[in-house]
């Protein structure tokens, strides 16, 4: 992946996900593939609301099977919110299914234990931030 100015603006990306593992790995991967993502992570959709009441963002990664709330209601919340905030579903379901559970989602990524699952996230997140920009 191509290296970012240093002039580039910081990107705030909340990334929403029940595994600790995969939270960590997001945490510290995701500003590690672009250095113009800064990262906050949750645990899942509420407390992704709860951080949302007061911090905006300029793009969400979700995982889909969360509990309390999951990617679908965060992402209906969002759309009901009025803000314009894309959401990128990871998740390791089915993409038709999500497309139907998800349907306002930016972009759709198979999280699975290849390395390449990061890059894939990485590059559907700064994609996505790019179109925002034009």
């Amino acid at each position: 992946m191509a290296s970012v100015a240093q002039d580039t603006p910081t990107f705030k990306v909340l990334c929403v996900e029940d595994d600790y593992l995969i939270r960590e790995l997001l945490e510290i991967g995701l500003p590690m593939k672009c250095n113009s993502l800064a990262v906050t992570t949750v645990k899942h959709g509420l407390e992704a609301i709860e951080y949302l009441s007061t911090n905006e963002v300029d793009l969400i990664v979700t995982d889909f099977d969360m509990p309390l709330c999951n990617g679908a209601q965060l992402a209906k919340h969002v759309e009901d919110s009025g803000t314009s905030t894309p959401v990128v579903v990871f998740s390791g379901q089915d993409h038709s299914k999500l497309r139907q559970d998800v349907p306002s989602a930016e972009a759709y990524v198979s999280k699975t234990a290849a390395a390449s699952s990061l890059s894939d996230l990485a590059s559907a997140v700064i994609s996505t931030l790019q179109n925002r920009l034009r």
